[in-house]
């Protein structure tokens, strides 16, 4: 028995150094393999770069988009003054046109 436990410690032991031996080299399949990491590593390189980009565009469209509601204010505020003077104006002249009326029937 003892004898068959060695010759079997020997026969695995070899059979894992061949193993061993032959998982250096690689085939066709491992260097295809190899390829195929390298390749989604350099896509997600690009992913995340692009990714970037597109934050840093949707920040500035961002302000440029705040930029513009703010100018809109502006320029609402100055068209609600122009017309509060508008109105302001009418209404004098209307006032000075009644009067001038008045005058003229008198």
């Amino acid at each position: 028995m003892t004898r068959f436990c060695r010759s079997r410690s020997i026969l695995l032991a070899s059979v894992i150094l061949c193993f061993g031996i032959s998982c250096k080299q690689e085939g066709p399949a491992e260097k295809a393999g190899k390829k195929v990491d390298d390749a989604v590593e350099k896509t997600g390189q690009v992913m995340e770069e692009s990714k970037e980009k597109i934050e840093e565009a949707a920040e500035k469209t961002k302000e440029v988009g705040q930029e513009a509601v703010e100018k809109a204010k502006e320029d609402i505020e100055k068209a609600k003054d122009t017309a509060q003077e508008a109105g302001k104006t009418m209404k004098e002249t209307a006032k000075d046109s009644a009067e001038q009326v008045k005058d003229m029937i008198k």
